[in-house]
């Protein structure tokens, strides 16, 4: 829904001052996102997980989605 996606969009903005560093995937998934990427919109609310940084997600066993790159 609307709401989900609004909610969702709050949880991952940018903070003040630049990125946050966070990446974000899915619980159920093996790719994680930057906040910017397409993909991220799919992820249900439920199963959107986030960590620190890329390091963070690659050491958990998460890889890149592929056409999601850092800005």
């Amino acid at each position: 829904t609307s709401l989900e996606k609004s909610l969702i969009q709050s949880q991952i903005e940018p903070k003040e001052g630049g990125l946050s560093g966070l990446v974000y995937a899915s619980k159920t998934g093996k790719r994680y996102y930057y906040s910017h990427c397409g993909g991220l919109g799919r992820i249900k609310p439920e199963n959107l997980i986030s960590f620190q940084d890329p390091t963070e997600a690659e050491g958990r066993g998460y890889t890149l989605a592929s056409g999601c790159h850092p800005r």
